[in-house]
């Protein structure tokens, strides 16, 4: 292929080659070559209209970041989860699974997440009862 570029590329070559091909193949290729050419004008056209856009766009962004208190970080968790979160760990707030009485008679209570109470393990050693005997009922978490 590079061969062929080559000598389309140089006119004595080209002429080498082509001279003895019909005037009217070599209209039909000009016009074929002419419509390769404007194609890729075209595409490059494009590609360009395309870059200035995105060119517009990133200042755009710029200009916005600078008048603004937002941070490159802060963009991208809103670009990906369509909000800005505070900083910090997320804390939720989670029903009680498990009620119990302490030593001292007052009530415990415990999502169910994490490690076990030291409390609910004393609790159960000392009433002799497994762990599903201290879960919330359905009546008790509506009062909650």
């Amino acid at each position: 292929m590079s061969d062929f570029i080559s000598t389309l590329c140089n006119l004595r070559l080209l002429k080498a080659t082509l001279k003895d091909v019909e005037l009217s193949t070599l209209e039909i290729a000009l016009e074929k070559l002419t419509l390769l050419v404007e194609e890729k004008r075209k595409e490059k056209e494009a590609i360009e209209r395309e870059q200035e856009l995105k060119n517009g766009v990133v200042n755009d962004i710029r200009n916005l970041l600078e008048n603004s208190n937002l941070t490159i970080d802060e963009l991208t968790d809103l670009l990906k989860k369509g909000k800005i979160e505070p900083q910090g760990p997320i804390k939720r707030n989670v029903p009680p699974k498990y009620i119990f009485t302490d030593k001292d008679g007052n009530e415990q209570t415990w999502t169910g997440q994490g490690r076990t109470p030291s409390l609910l393990k004393e609790c159960m050693l000392r009433e002799n009862k497994p762990i599903e005997a201290y879960l919330v009922k359905s009546s008790q978490k509506e009062d909650n």
